[in-house]
């Protein structure tokens, strides 16, 4: 019985084989995509903030922040 052990410890154990992960990848694209990163606020034209000012008003507490604060002093600068 010993040497049943010893012979199923040195036997190397078949490692299962894993899946594809494409499904995992295009899940993280997906993410990505739907929560792109913020555009300098300095390269935005007027039209693309008041776009993002509209959909922060939409949010709750959205025209708190200090994205939303630094969309409103841009928009008044542009303004001038």
């Amino acid at each position: 019985m010993a040497e049943k052990k010893e012979t199923e410890a040195k036997a190397p154990k078949a490692k299962p084989q894993k899946a594809p992960e494409a499904p995992a990848a295009e899940e993280k694209k997906e993410k990505a995509e739907g929560s792109s990163k913020r555009k300098k606020i300095n390269k935005m034209s007027l039209a693309a903030i008041e776009a993002k000012l509209e959909e922060l008003n939409a949010a709750p507490g959205g025209m708190q922040t200090r994205y939303a604060q630094h969309l409103l002093q841009r928009k008044n600068i542009l303004k001038k």
